[in-house]
C-alpha cells in the first residue's frame, strides 16, 4: 500500500486519500470512456486493493458521480460568469455549448447520469448529489431568467430538461465510435460529426431557447 494512504485516521487525511482517487479516476478518463472505466482499474491505478478504494467511496459509481458534482458545479460557475454575453436566447445557446465544450470530462459524465451513476450508490450518496446539483440547477435557472429577458417566464423543468438533452447528443455524435467514422470515410450516405460537437450543440440549443422563447400561443401551436 502507498505511503500516502496509511493511518487515513483523520477527517482531514480521508479527505486527500478521496481526493488521490478523484484525481486518479479524473486523468483515467482522458483516455478511457466512461463506461469502461472499472472499479478494479481504479484502484490498480492508484496502488490500492479494491476493498481498499472502497472505503472511501462505496462504488465506482459513486466515485464518477462526485466527479460529475464537481464537472456540474464549475460549469455553472463558467456559465455565470459571461454574463454580459448571455442577453438573447442564441447568445446564451452559445455560452452554454462552448463552456460545456471546454470541460472534455463534463459531457460524458452527464450522459451516463440517469442510466448508470444513479444506480450502486447508497441513499446517503444519492441525497448529498441531488442536494449540490438542484442548487447548482436553481443559479442556472435563475440567471437564465435574469439575464434573458426573453426565457424569464419560462418554466424551470423544459429549460434544464432540453440542455441537458443537447449536450449530451451533441457531446455523443461529435465523438462517433471508431467503426462509424470508417463507415463514414467509405460510404459517402453516412454522416459523420466526429469534432463538430460545438457547433451541434449551440445550433440545438438556439432552437431550444428560441422555442421557449416563443409566446405561449406560438409555443402550443395555437393560431
Amino acid at each position: 500500500m502507498p505511503e500516502s494512504f496509511r493511518r487515513a485516521h483523520t477527517d482531514e487525511q480521508r479527505k486527500i486519500r478521496s481526493e488521490v482517487i478523484l484525481d486518479t479516476t479524473r486523468r483515467m478518463l482522458a483516455t478511457t470512456r466512461v463506461p469502461d472505466l472499472s472499479l478494479n482499474a481504479i484502484a490498480r491505478e492508484v496502488g490500492l486493493a479494491k476493498s481498499n478504494v472502497l472505503r472511501y467511496f462505496h462504488s465506482r459509481e459513486a466515485i464518477l458521480l462526485s466527479l460529475l458534482t464537481t464537472e456540474y458545479t464549475t460549469w455553472v460557475t463558467n456559465v455565470t460568469a459571461a454574463a454580459n454575453d448571455c442577453t438573447s436566447p442564441e447568445a446564451l445557446a452559445a455560452v452554454l455549448a462552448q463552456k460545456a465544450c471546454a470541460q472534455p470530462l463534463f459531457p460524458p459524465l452527464l450522459s451516463e447520469l440517469t442510466n448508470t451513476l444513479e444506480h450502486n450508490i447508497t441513499v446517503d450518496d444519492v441525497v448529498n448529489f441531488k442536494t449540490q446539483i438542484l442548487h447548482q440547477v436553481k443559479t442556472l435557472t435563475d440567471f437564465v431568467h435574469e439575464t434573458c429577458p426573453e426565457l424569464s417566464e419560462c418554466p424551470d423543468l423544459p429549460l434544464i430538461a432540453g440542455i441537458h438533452a443537447h449536450i449530451c447528443y451533441a457531446w455523443g455524435v461529435g465523438h462517433p465510435a471508431p467503426t462509424l467514422v470508417q463507415a463514414s470515410a467509405t460510404n459517402s450516405a453516412i454522416p459523420s460529426h466526429a469534432g463538430q460537437q460545438e457547433d451541434i450543440m449551440r445550433e440545438l440549443m438556439t432552437a431550444h431557447l428560441q422555442g421557449l422563447s416563443a409566446p405561449p400561443t406560438h409555443r402550443d401551436g395555437a393560431n
